[in-house]
Order: C-alpha cells, then sequence, then structure tokens
C-alpha cells in the first residue's frame, strides 16, 4: 500500500507542475490533472478498503476525462489551423 501511496503522491506532484506549465497552452489543463489523481485515489483507496468495483468505474471516469480533454485539444487547433477564430 505504501507503494500505490507513494506513486499516488508522485504523480500528484508531476500533474501539478504540468498544469502550472501549460495552464496558457491548453484550458482548463490543471483541473483534467486534479480530477484524473483524484479519480485514481479514489479508486486505488476503495480497492484496498474492500471495494474493488471503484477501481474500474475510477477508470472509466479518468478515461472520459482525457478524452474530453483530448477532443478540446484537437478542436482548438483545427481552428487555429483553418483560422478560425
Amino acid at each position: 500500500m505504501l507503494i500505490s501511496f507513494l506513486t499516488l503522491i508522485l504523480s500528484f506532484c508531476i500533474g501539478i507542475l504540468s498544469g502550472l506549465f501549460f495552464r496558457k497552452r491548453v484550458p482548463n489543463f490543471l483541473g483534467v490533472v486534479l480530477a484524473c489523481v483524484i479519480g485514481a485515489f479514489i479508486g486505488i483507496l476503495g480497492a484496498r478498503l474492500g471495494f474493488p468495483i471503484l477501481d474500474p468505474i475510477a477508470s472509466v471516469a479518468i478515461c472520459v476525462l482525457i478524452v474530453k480533454a483530448s477532443v478540446d485539444i484537437f478542436r482548438d487547433a483545427i481552428d487555429k489551423m483553418v483560422d478560425h477564430s
């Protein structure tokens, strides 16, 4: 459990640093990173407390957030490439 917790803390720190770095380039990036880290924490904690169903539910929620962020980035890039303001 200690390794899982340390990995979570490390990913949280990396997520915060990358969120601060990319906050002007990608709108709402920090919020997506925080939501993913919190979702991972809920999944790990739930699995450790005896609720193994929380891990796949958290994984699906994180996947949805990542896909939404990817679509937003893609739309922004397409708008800039075709000169839409």
